[in-house]
């Protein structure tokens, strides 16, 4: 056999080996690529992410603050929360506002003020603009008594998002209810008038923002027990391999003299935290706290 043959025959095994060491290779990163396409195929929601922004913790009347999505994003929910309120301040509103780029809070001392110092904190849920993206308003009559209303999504199209606001009441109305409902279909928003009541008239407005169908899309529910506390918080989170993209809350007995003030997405988005204190004067009502989290695949 000729020197030339035997070498051939010697390098055939080392590139066998070589061969089958690219192949795998590719493999390897075929089955990478595959992979990666379907973890965007099944997020019903890309880019989901939260914004905020908070004011500064000092004593005011009233205080607003705006929170605009990223570019290139559209909001789908909003959320707020006063902190350092204890009852004494009322979260007023969650406005989303229609261009679908915004969420600005509200929130009013209570007719009787406070030297406390508090702030306010506004939360906005966005992402990829998703299809059919609609944001539909209703808003109650002009009156001076308690009262609710309800914002409704087209025909075929969810809920994916919630707001509600009072208008009139300044201080002397509390944001009872924001609840979406079990079957995606409304948003409905109660105001209650505080302890003493007004002869003010004020209206209250419901926002249900609204999508095509979602995969995944569910409403958590968890309610607190009932008594008469100072104040108390309730969490609800959402299903493994879904994020938050909603948010609500609710309160049952409070009859206004518990004032909510926190509907709280938190910042990875996997759980939605109602917080709500009794009035300066407290109450004897038993009552308790509801939070809803808007959860799809994200």
């Amino acid at each position: 056999m000729t020197p030339s043959l035997l070498a051939r025959r010697a390098a055939s095994p080392l590139r066998a080996a070589m061969l089958a060491v690219g192949l795998t290779a590719m493999l390897t990163l075929s089955l990478a690529f595959l992979g990666a396409l379907s973890d965007t195929a099944s997020a019903a929601v890309p880019n989901l992410q939260r914004a905020s922004r908070s004011t500064l913790a000092d004593s005011f009347a009233a205080k607003d603050r705006p929170v605009s999505c990223p570019a290139g994003t559209k909001l789908l929910s909003g959320g707020g929360s006063v902190s350092g309120g204890f009852g004494q301040v009322a979260l007023d509103g969650i406005r989303l506002d229609a261009p679908l780029n915004s969420v600005t809070t509200r929130a009013f001392e209570d007719a009787n003020g406070t030297g406390l110092n508090w702030s306010l904190n506004a939360f906005a849920m966005c992402a990829d603009p998703l299809p059919g993206l609609v944001q539909i308003d209703a808003t109650s009559a002009d009156t001076s008594a308690n009262k609710s209303v309800v914002a409704s999504c087209p025909t075929g199209k969810q809920v994916v998002g919630a707001g509600g606001e009072t208008s009139g009441g300044i201080g002397r109305v509390v944001l009872d209810d924001l609840t979406p409902s079990s079957d995606h279909t409304r948003v409905t928003v109660t105001g209650f008038e505080a302890e003493g009541g007004t002869t003010d008239n004020w209206t209250i407005t419901a926002h249900a923002i609204c999508a095509d169908p979602l995969p995944g899309l569910e409403v958590r529910v968890l309610a607190s027990d009932f008594g008469s506390f100072d104040g108390q918080g309730v969490t609800e989170t959402c299903s493994a391999g879904k994020k938050v993209v909603g948010a609500g809350g609710e309160i049952t007995g409070g009859l206004g003299q518990v004032i909510m003030d926190g509907v709280t997405p938190n910042a990875n988005l996997t759980s939605v935290t109602v917080n709500a204190h009794e009035d300066g004067n407290r109450t004897a009502n038993n009552w308790n706290l509801t939070a809803y989290a808007i959860c799809a695949t994200a």
